[in-house]
């Protein structure tokens, strides 16, 4: 076969300048959040600069698809695996297990996978392009804790599971230029409910893809951000675009054509819920659809990621387009560009590089800044790049054919200050708490940042009020994040985050503001609706299991999350009930803090279909403490909190703090704080401090 022959045509079939973008004129490149600069990896690169192999058999495909070397991986011809989508005990499953740092390139006009499909699980860093999978058991392609991942120019269909699940924590992931076909669940980004291992992650981009007589999940979002633009929906039955679980997701510039439900909430329409998420549809076309088309009006700032407006188009366009979606000839001799289509925050020092191209010499790079008429050749030792700039710039490759030209590209360079701020600039609603791990209670909420251009270091200077000055450092970091340490609710917060370079010279940062919610308490009964829920704590408005008081409670799920309050009162020695709900079979863990101290823990273990209550005794008390009730759900275990009461302590008996405690866990403390050992034996009649509670001994 010759490929070369192959790619002339290719491009007048595949690129298109004045169809596909006003930069861009190869619809081949990589655009979305497979580009985003994270986890250690600067993008996608696949097999990058790697070993080029051809491959003919499954055997060849399976040496070169395992493992984490960079290879790009060309194969020749259709092969044919063992799955069997059979009922039950018929049912046969074969994949091929797919290792980090790989490009696998259908060669010519692609080829097919029949019955085998791809699975890669704790990998990184994987290009898949111009495959036909049909017919697998269980996935067509199968990503589990796997992030930057770039699915481009495919052909899925018909599979016993999914055609393309990005799942169990996974991240970055683009899916372009590809056809979905005669299949019932099709592709989700996301584990269900209850994982905690999506929480903060799940981000995937959909563009220029077809779904044509499909049933459900095209796509599926659940946890994370989702980005959907230019797809065409055709004959899809029960739902197009699905979201649930706090996903934000924005649809744009698409075209539904005879489907049902275009966007699809998935389990609860109330906003304060865990199940809830949050949808924007703009610019897109409805053609004798069914079922909702109606957005929340809310998504997210995609620009904070990557740029892309430069490769959309109108959705009147995309019917047409459709008939590009899929297998193309001659995708090995494609050039793909580093850094990818539309990247952005691009640091100094970075070098522009290609992937392997088959049968290449030498690469030559043009390199223009954007609206500039020149292009200037790119030197790797001795081109400069300029912070807070857009380029273009397309790369030459000399083969043994002759020269091949790629498309035009675009990438920004970061800025010389630090920008994008965690919590957002202006936002007066920052969780003081957030959840880091599944069963380690909520911490201190970070600070954090996207990085400057050039810098060594960051100074970060941190004020109550709207002014900070220098004496406000609370540390200097190499990395883009700090923890400031216990911060109060309902305080304006005022922070600056400042550029050390090289040199020594120091950038100036902006000044960002952020500020809490802030719920203050006394004795009586306090909804924990109405706290400050951070981490993984949501509003559950009534139950089927149970009646809360005033009908609502907290409902944490899989994973940990907190509701705080605010002392009011004067200095006082309380006891708090804590009156929540158990009835699963597992063992989630309650622990109430005063500010920073941890002052009891409990296990939500009864699983009964009642609500139980826990008395934390003799509490202490003063103006300003945040009181904090902390949970970790047990796996995927829901914990549900209806309220607290607080009421003035009386000394208790050494009984009720010796109760599931260990002797050897004790330390005792005079009622001046005096501390005075681990054991009750011989002490004088009297109170004392123990594990932090006022008790009679």
């Amino acid at each position: 076969m010759n490929n070369l022959r192959c790619f002339s045509a290719a491009l007048l079939a595949v690129c298109s300048m004045s169809a596909y973008g006003q930069v861009n004129d190869n619809m081949c490149g990589l655009v979305g959040f497979a580009n985003y600069r994270d986890l250690g990896l600067y993008g996608t690169t696949g097999g990058g600069q790697g070993e080029v192999v051809r491959v003919s058999t499954r055997e060849q495909l399976e040496q070169y698809a395992k493992g984490s070397s960079p290879c790009v991986i060309i194969i020749e011809n259709d092969i044919t695996g063992k799955g069997n989508i059979g009922e039950g005990a018929a049912g046969v499953k074969d994949y091929i297990s797919l290792g980090s740092n790989k490009t696998i390139i259908g060669g010519g006009n692609g080829v097919t996978l029949n019955k085998l499909g791809f699975d890669a699980n704790g990998q990184q860093n994987i290009i898949i392009r111009n495959l036909k999978i049909t017919n697998c058991n269980p996935d067509a392609l199968a990503f589990r804790n796997t992030h930057h991942v770039w699915v481009d120019h495919c052909d899925l269909s018909s599979c016993a599971d999914g055609l393309l699940d990005f799942t169990i924590g996974s991240s970055y992931l683009s899916v372009s230029w590809t056809k979905f076909s005669n299949h019932d669940k099709v592709s989700i980004c996301n584990s269900g409910t209850n994982h905690f291992e999506d929480h903060g992650k799940e981000r995937a981009t959909y563009h220029h893809c077809w779904f044509d007589n499909t049933t459900q999940r095209n796509p599926r979002f659940g946890y994370g951000l989702g980005h959907v633009f230019n797809n065409y929906y055709t004959n899809n039955s029960s739902y197009c675009v699905g979201y649930h679980t706090r996903a934000k997701v924005v649809v744009e510039n698409s075209f539904f054509k005879n489907t049902h439900s275009p966007l699809n909430q998935m389990y609860s329409e109330d906003p304060v819920t865990a199940s809830y998420a949050d949808v924007l549809s703009r610019g897109n076309k409805f053609e004798s659809v069914s079922g909702n088309t109606n957005d929340t009006g809310v998504g997210f700032d995609i620009d904070r990621y990557y740029s892309y407006a430069s490769y959309m188009t109108d959705a009147d366009e995309v019917e047409a387009q459709s008939a590009k979606t899929g297998l193309a000839c001659g995708l090995e001799n494609d050039i793909i560009p580093f850094p990818g289509n539309g990247a952005t925050d691009v640091l100094n020092g970075y070098k522009l590089q290609c992937g392997s191209l088959y049968g290449s010499a030498s690469y030559k790079y043009m390199l223009s800044e954007d609206g500039a008429d020149a292009y200037l050749e790119y030197d790797k030792d001795k081109t400069q790049l300029k912070p807070s700039t857009n380029y273009v710039w397309y790369a030459e490759a000399q083969t043994a054919s002759g020269v091949l030209t790629s498309g035009k590209f675009r990438f920004a360079t970061a800025s010389k200050k630090a920008g994008l701020p965690t919590p957002t600039d202006g936002d007066e609603h920052a969780k003081l708490r957030e959840a880091l791990k599944d069963k380690t209670p909520c911490t201190t909420m970070m600070l954090r940042w996207r990085d400057a251009f050039e810098a060594e270091s960051y100074r970060v200077y941190l004020s109550e009020g709207e002014t900070v000055n220098d004496r406000d450092m609370i540390g200097e970091t190499a990395v883009t994040e700090i923890n400031p340490g216990p911060l109060k609710y309902g305080q304006l917060y005022s922070w600056r985050v400042d550029v050390v370079l090289g040199n020594g010279e120091v950038v100036k940062g902006d000044i960002w503001t952020f500020s809490s919610d802030r719920k203050e308490v006394g004795f009586g009964r306090t909804e924990m609706e109405d706290a400050t829920l951070s981490g993984i704590a949501y509003i559950e408005r009534g139950s089927q299991y149970r009646t809360y008081s005033n009908d609502n409670a907290v409902v944490g799920e899989a994973g940990p999350g907190c509701m705080s309050v605010v002392w009011s009162e004067a200095d006082a020695d309380c006891d708090i009930t804590t009156t929540f709900f158990d009835w699963q079979k597992k063992n989630g863990t309650y622990r109430l803090y005063v500010n920073e101290e941890q002052r009891d823990t409990w296990i939500a273990s009864v699983n009964g279909k009642d609500l139980f209550t826990h008395v934390s005794k003799n509490i202490g008390l003063k103006p300003g403490d945040e009181i904090r009730i902390n949970f970790c759900t047990d796996g995927n275990q829901r914990m549900r909190t209806d309220c607290i009461d607080i009421a003035k302590a009386a000394a208790s008996g050494i009984n009720d703090i010796e109760e599931g405690l260990n002797a050897k866990e004790l330390r005792i403390y005079t009622i001046d704080g005096r501390y005075v050992g681990d054991k009750i034996e011989g002490l004088e009649s009297g109170l004392y401090i123990v594990n932090g509670r006022k008790v009679a001994i």
